[in-house]
């Protein structure tokens, strides 16, 4: 074999042993796109996961702000309840304390007919406010009541003179009004209004308010009784 046929011989064979470097750079330059790749759908589902939790967050302080603002209009709503209830209770405990006052000197009740045009006034007042504390409407009994009762001559000759009927009249609308008080708020009373009723049951439309001075007695202190029983 000759020399030059040895050299190519050799040339050939480091040809073929050298290999190609491309497949390295391809699959690098692969590698380098997918890390790429991977990072920026890090980013993106990272990005989505700050503003779910944001929006989440926001969404928890509206839930707080309404949860306070509710739990303060309640406690408005509570403390005015209560406000008002105190006061009702204040005015009904001084109409209950002037009307007590009339009473004070119970021989004047029928002997004096002045007398007896104020307390049957007083006891027509501690019922409205006992009504109106308790959210009852008794305003056509109320009205049927007050006509022509503070304007009454204390004259018996007089054709709008205080008489033994205009006071029965008057005083079974006044248990009218009780019973409506006593049947949503005091159903355990029902005897005591019942008894009230029967004290102006007794009452003669034709008697003088002299002749029965002990009816009426009895029932003004009956209704000041059961009045004092619906302080709550």
């Amino acid at each position: 074999m000759s020399g030059d046929t040895k050299s190519t011989i050799m040339a050939e064979i480091k040809i073929e042993k050298k290999k190609p470097i491309w497949p390295w750079i391809l699959l690098l330059a692969i590698i380098v796109i997918a890390a790429i790749l991977y990072f920026m759908n890090n980013d993106g589902v990272s990005d989505d996961n700050m503003e779910a939790d944001d929006i989440e967050e926001i969404d928890d302080t509206n839930d707080v702000g309404s949860i306070d603002d509710t739990e303060t209009s309640d406690a408005f709503v509570d403390t005015t309840s209560s406000y008002n209830s105190a006061y009702s209770r204040q005015e009904s405990d001084r109409a209950m304390m002037d009307y007590r006052s009339s009473l004070t000197d119970s021989m004047k009740i029928g002997a004096d007919v002045a007398h007896t045009q104020n307390t049957l006034l007083q006891l027509v007042k501690a019922v409205e406010i006992k009504a109106n504390q308790f959210n009852i409407d008794a305003t056509q009994n109320i009205t049927d009541i007050k006509q022509n009762l503070d304007t009454a001559s204390t004259t018996a000759t007089t054709t709008t003179a205080m008489t033994s009927q205009m006071v029965k009249s008057k005083a079974g609308k006044i248990v009218d009004v009780i019973k409506q008080i006593q049947q949503k708020q005091f159903p355990g009373l029902s005897d005591d209004v019942m008894k009230l009723r029967m004290s102006v049951d007794e009452m003669q439309d034709n008697a003088t308010l002299t002749q029965q001075r002990t009816k009426l007695q009895s029932f003004f202190n009956n209704a000041a009784d059961l009045l004092n029983n619906m302080n709550i």
